[in-house]
């Protein structure tokens, strides 16, 4: 069964954040294990509706990302890294 809600066929991670604002300087990254470490394309920002100061953060996960093991997703905003999100990849 195909969960899939674009066309494109990848998987999609929505992050919660505080602390940022809606600007383009929002970047992410995974990194695994032995420290390898992948720029992660953000797609959206924005506020979540009714929580004053929370962000929605989505990135698309990557294809090259190592199967079967745990990556740690992090998002940097004007020069501040934001704690990792450890996240299985299957």
């Amino acid at each position: 069964f195909n969960f899939s809600l674009t066309g494109d066929h990848q998987t999609r991670l929505s992050l919660f954040v505080t602390n940022i604002d809606s600007s383009s300087a929002v970047t992410a990254q995974a990194q695994d294990s032995g420290v390898n470490v992948w720029t992660l394309p953000v797609e959206f920002v924005g506020n979540v509706p009714g929580i004053d100061g929370l962000k929605q953060v989505v990135v698309r996960l990557r294809p090259d990302l190592p199967a079967n093991q745990s990556v740690f997703i992090s998002v940097n905003f004007n020069g501040q890294t934001s704690n990792k999100a450890r996240v299985r990849i299957k």
